[in-house]
């Protein structure tokens, strides 16, 4: 290019000459346009918002809320998926990932939340046996004309208390009735709750229940958005009941003998308990 514009500057150069580089300088300027005009079509996304929340009982627990926007100008988005990482001394290690079965579409203008910390069914949690500084998202997605491009963020996480809870949650009944339905096995937990100090509420912050002895079979999905036990309360938990129908039940090929709970809670300040235990099944 510096050679063309050179022998372009050139008086002593033909006509001819002048004429093709005239029409040099116009390709070079409809090339440039066209660059801009596809820069401008093409799909991108900005984070918007990126925040965490979370609490601490045997370990440390972080809850993400992410969202993104496409520009105005741009083309409609899919977003195919999120990766969380955190930077260890020397490498990037991945802490969650997050798959879309049908990906989320952020149309020009409009802003999306890819995952939510606040009410979700099944929240984004990233556990860590250590406290952690900083975590990054890496968002991943493609254009309508399948264009592919990602975006990242980096937000601190609280600093959450990891001093003992003030509220005090005992489990004061667990049992599990067993029945068999289309050749799986349904388990149905039923949990009394019972906060006894008196000095605070315990809010829920997850519920887990294990099938022991019977394998890969024994996952069972968290629950999450449980009702606090107020201070110096008791609450129970049944099947089909509280509003929700099923609610603890837990679809199995697994065969078990014993289920586990393992109950995370926080008291009104934010520290976290962990109450855990272990029940026959009957059948």
């Amino acid at each position: 290019m510096w050679i063309a514009h050179a022998v372009c500057a050139t008086a002593l150069l033909s006509a001819a000459i002048a004429v093709g580089c005239g029409k040099g300088h116009d390709a070079a300027r409809a090339a440039d346009a066209s660059s801009a005009a596809s820069a401008v079509r093409a799909g991108t996304l900005t984070v918007t918002t990126f925040r965490f929340s979370g609490w601490h009982d045997d370990s440390f627990h972080y809850l993400p809320a992410l969202s993104v926007t496409a520009p105005l100008s741009g083309r409609p988005v899919l977003v195919q998926r999120v990766d969380f990482t955190v930077d260890d001394p020397g490498s990037r290690r991945l802490l969650k990932g997050v798959r879309y079965a049908t990906a989320p579409r952020v149309q020009p203008g409009g802003t999306v939340e890819l995952v939510s910390n606040t009410g979700a069914a099944d929240p984004a949690e990233i556990a860590s046996a250590l406290a952690l500084d900083s975590i990054s998202a890496i968002v991943f997605f493609t254009d309508e004309d399948g264009q592919t491009g990602i975006v990242s963020a980096a937000a601190r996480v609280p600093d959450l208390p990891d001093r003992g809870s003030l509220a005090s949650l005992e489990i004061r009944q667990f049992t599990v009735n067993r029945r068999q339905h289309q050749g799986r096995f349904v388990y149905a937990p039923q949990l009394t709750l019972a906060e006894t100090s008196g000095r605070s509420r315990a809010s829920i912050r997850k519920i887990v229940f294990e099938l022991l002895d019977v394998g890969a079979a024994s996952q069972a999905p968290p629950l999450w958005n449980v009702p606090p036990v107020a201070a110096g309360d008791a609450i129970s938990f049944v099947s089909g009941k509280n509003g929700r129908a099923p609610w603890f039940d837990i679809d199995s090929t697994g065969d078990a003998s014993r289920v586990s709970v393992a109950i995370s809670f926080v008291d009104d300040s934010g520290r976290g308990g962990l109450v855990s235990a272990i029940a026959p099944v009957q059948r």
